[in-house]
Protein backbone atom coordinates (compact mmCIF):
# COMPACT_ATOMS: atom_id res chain seq x y z
CA UNK A 1 0.00 0.00 0.00
CA UNK A 2 1.51 3.66 -1.03
CA UNK A 3 1.42 6.92 0.51
CA UNK A 4 -2.13 8.95 -0.09
CA UNK A 5 -1.68 11.10 -3.39
CA UNK A 6 -2.25 14.84 -1.85
CA UNK A 7 -5.24 16.68 -3.19
CA UNK A 8 -5.22 19.01 -5.01
CA UNK A 9 -6.96 22.85 -3.55
CA UNK A 10 -9.79 24.23 -5.29
CA UNK A 11 -9.49 27.65 -6.69
CA UNK A 12 -12.27 29.21 -5.17
CA UNK A 13 -14.96 31.13 -7.71
CA UNK A 14 -13.96 34.89 -7.54
CA UNK A 15 -17.16 37.42 -6.97
CA UNK A 16 -18.51 37.98 -10.76
CA UNK A 17 -19.80 42.29 -9.59
CA UNK A 18 -18.49 44.58 -6.64
CA UNK A 19 -20.04 47.67 -5.73
CA UNK A 20 -18.06 50.88 -5.25
CA UNK A 21 -16.75 51.40 -1.77
CA UNK A 22 -16.51 47.88 -0.76
CA UNK A 23 -13.05 46.93 0.32
CA UNK A 24 -10.19 44.41 -1.04
CA UNK A 25 -9.38 41.24 1.31
CA UNK A 26 -6.18 41.62 0.99
CA UNK A 27 -4.74 38.62 3.26
CA UNK A 28 -6.93 35.85 4.91
CA UNK A 29 -5.68 33.24 7.14
CA UNK A 30 -7.72 30.46 8.29
CA UNK A 31 -11.88 30.37 7.64
CA UNK A 32 -13.37 33.93 7.35
CA UNK A 33 -16.90 33.93 6.14
CA UNK A 34 -19.27 36.21 5.03
CA UNK A 35 -23.23 35.75 6.42
CA UNK A 36 -26.03 37.35 4.54
CA UNK A 37 -28.30 39.24 7.36
CA UNK A 38 -31.11 37.02 9.14
CA UNK A 39 -29.58 34.05 6.80
CA UNK A 40 -27.77 31.08 7.68
CA UNK A 41 -26.00 30.94 4.49
CA UNK A 42 -22.06 31.70 4.46
CA UNK A 43 -19.57 32.12 1.57
CA UNK A 44 -15.82 32.14 2.43
CA UNK A 45 -14.37 35.13 1.69
CA UNK A 46 -10.36 34.88 -0.11
CA UNK A 47 -7.44 37.28 -0.91
CA UNK A 48 -8.62 39.53 -4.06
CA UNK A 49 -12.08 39.25 -3.12
CA UNK A 50 -14.23 42.67 -2.15
CA UNK A 51 -15.85 42.21 1.06
CA UNK A 52 -20.15 42.63 0.38
CA UNK A 53 -21.34 45.81 2.44
CA UNK A 54 -23.98 45.06 4.96
CA UNK A 55 -23.11 41.19 5.53
CA UNK A 56 -21.78 39.84 8.79
CA UNK A 57 -17.97 38.83 8.11
CA UNK A 58 -17.10 36.08 10.98
CA UNK A 59 -12.97 34.88 11.74
CA UNK A 60 -12.42 31.59 13.05
CA UNK A 61 -10.64 30.56 15.93
CA UNK A 62 -7.11 30.53 14.30
CA UNK A 63 -8.32 32.81 11.30
CA UNK A 64 -7.79 36.62 10.56
CA UNK A 65 -8.21 39.03 7.73
CA UNK A 66 -7.18 42.05 6.12
CA UNK A 67 -8.94 44.95 3.97
CA UNK A 68 -8.11 47.88 2.31
CA UNK A 69 -10.20 50.29 0.80
CA UNK A 70 -9.58 51.86 -2.39
CA UNK A 71 -8.00 55.62 -0.79
CA UNK A 72 -5.55 53.41 1.63
CA UNK A 73 -7.84 52.71 4.41
CA UNK A 74 -7.54 49.78 6.24
CA UNK A 75 -9.16 47.14 8.42
CA UNK A 76 -7.74 44.00 10.41
CA UNK A 77 -10.36 41.26 11.74
CA UNK A 78 -8.50 39.17 14.53
CA UNK A 79 -9.64 35.91 15.51
CA UNK A 80 -12.70 35.18 16.38
CA UNK A 81 -14.03 38.05 15.35
CA UNK A 82 -17.91 39.06 13.89
CA UNK A 83 -18.46 42.23 12.48
CA UNK A 84 -19.94 43.98 9.46
CA UNK A 85 -18.94 46.96 7.04
CA UNK A 86 -21.26 49.57 5.30
CA UNK A 87 -21.07 52.84 4.27
CA UNK A 88 -23.43 55.95 4.92
CA UNK A 89 -23.58 59.85 3.39
CA UNK A 90 -19.61 59.38 3.02
CA UNK A 91 -18.79 57.79 6.16
CA UNK A 92 -17.04 54.06 6.48
CA UNK A 93 -19.32 52.94 9.76
CA UNK A 94 -17.90 48.72 10.97
CA UNK A 95 -20.31 47.00 13.52
CA UNK A 96 -18.48 44.83 15.54
CA UNK A 97 -20.34 42.45 17.36
CA UNK A 98 -17.27 40.78 18.65
CA UNK A 99 -13.61 39.72 18.69
CA UNK A 100 -10.62 42.69 17.84
CA UNK A 101 -10.61 44.92 15.23
CA UNK A 102 -7.21 47.13 14.23
CA UNK A 103 -8.67 50.69 11.95
CA UNK A 104 -6.03 52.90 10.21
CA UNK A 105 -8.26 55.46 8.43
CA UNK A 106 -6.56 58.48 6.22
CA UNK A 107 -6.71 62.08 6.47
CA UNK A 108 -9.87 63.60 4.57
CA UNK A 109 -7.09 65.43 2.28
CA UNK A 110 -6.05 62.25 0.81
CA UNK A 111 -9.17 61.28 -0.08
CA UNK A 112 -10.15 59.64 3.03
CA UNK A 113 -12.87 60.42 5.40
CA UNK A 114 -14.33 59.51 8.93
CA UNK A 115 -15.17 56.05 10.11
CA UNK A 116 -17.73 54.88 12.95
CA UNK A 117 -16.99 51.69 14.76
CA UNK A 118 -20.28 51.26 16.76
CA UNK A 119 -20.06 48.03 19.44
CA UNK A 120 -22.85 46.75 21.63
CA UNK A 121 -21.19 49.47 24.54
CA UNK A 122 -19.43 52.23 22.66
CA UNK A 123 -19.33 54.34 19.15
CA UNK A 124 -15.98 55.33 17.85
CA UNK A 125 -15.76 58.10 15.79
CA UNK A 126 -12.09 57.99 13.61
CA UNK A 127 -10.36 60.28 11.48
CA UNK A 128 -6.91 60.02 10.49
CA UNK A 129 -5.82 57.20 13.00
CA UNK A 130 -4.92 54.43 14.09
CA UNK A 131 -7.05 52.28 16.82
CA UNK A 132 -7.71 48.84 18.34
CA UNK A 133 -11.34 48.10 19.02
CA UNK A 134 -11.87 44.95 21.14
CA UNK A 135 -15.08 44.01 22.63
CA UNK A 136 -15.64 41.62 25.38
CA UNK A 137 -18.59 40.29 27.05
CA UNK A 138 -20.15 43.72 29.14
CA UNK A 139 -17.32 46.06 27.50
CA UNK A 140 -15.50 47.37 24.60
CA UNK A 141 -11.99 48.53 24.84
CA UNK A 142 -10.44 51.18 22.10
CA UNK A 143 -6.86 52.17 21.63
CA UNK A 144 -5.33 54.82 20.08
CA UNK A 145 -1.70 54.26 18.59
CA UNK A 146 -1.89 57.23 15.60
CA UNK A 147 -4.14 60.37 16.02
CA UNK A 148 -7.16 60.38 18.19
CA UNK A 149 -10.41 59.08 18.74
CA UNK A 150 -13.78 60.11 20.05
CA UNK A 151 -15.89 57.79 21.99
CA UNK A 152 -19.21 58.03 22.82
CA UNK A 153 -20.46 55.52 25.38
CA UNK A 154 -24.16 54.18 24.13
CA UNK A 155 -27.15 54.05 26.72
CA UNK A 156 -26.97 56.61 28.89
CA UNK A 157 -28.74 59.84 28.30
CA UNK A 158 -26.99 62.46 27.57
CA UNK A 159 -24.58 60.61 26.23
CA UNK A 160 -20.95 60.35 27.78
CA UNK A 161 -17.98 60.79 25.30
CA UNK A 162 -14.48 61.18 25.83
CA UNK A 163 -11.65 61.30 23.81
CA UNK A 164 -8.44 59.12 23.38
CA UNK A 165 -5.16 60.32 21.89
CA UNK A 166 -2.17 58.70 21.10
CA UNK A 167 -0.78 55.99 23.43
CA UNK A 168 -3.78 55.81 25.72
CA UNK A 169 -6.84 53.62 25.72
CA UNK A 170 -10.07 53.43 27.54
CA UNK A 171 -13.14 51.22 28.46
CA UNK A 172 -16.27 51.72 27.62
CA UNK A 173 -18.65 50.08 30.24
CA UNK A 174 -22.57 50.16 30.95
CA UNK A 175 -23.13 52.47 34.00
CA UNK A 176 -19.28 53.05 33.93
CA UNK A 177 -17.73 56.95 33.25
CA UNK A 178 -15.44 57.22 30.60
CA UNK A 179 -11.66 58.17 30.96
CA UNK A 180 -9.07 57.95 29.19
CA UNK A 181 -5.79 56.25 31.07
CA UNK A 182 -2.21 56.48 29.15
CA UNK A 183 -0.79 53.21 28.34
CA UNK A 184 2.06 51.15 27.23
CA UNK A 185 1.52 50.95 23.57
CA UNK A 186 3.13 47.95 21.81
CA UNK A 187 1.71 48.04 18.15
CA UNK A 188 1.13 50.00 15.07
CA UNK A 189 -0.33 49.04 11.73
CA UNK A 190 2.14 48.60 9.09
CA UNK A 191 1.75 51.24 6.08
Amino acid sequence: AGLPQPIAQAKPDRPAKTEAGEPEFTSTRGLVLAFAEGAEDAKPMHAGYRAPLGRRLWTCPWGAADLRYGDGATVALDRSTVASLSEEAGVRRVRLDRGILFLQSVPPTAGGGRAVVRTPQAEDHVANAQVAVVVEAQRTLVEVAQGSVEVVLLGDEPRQACSVSLGHYLIAEGGKPLRAVKGRLGWQLKP
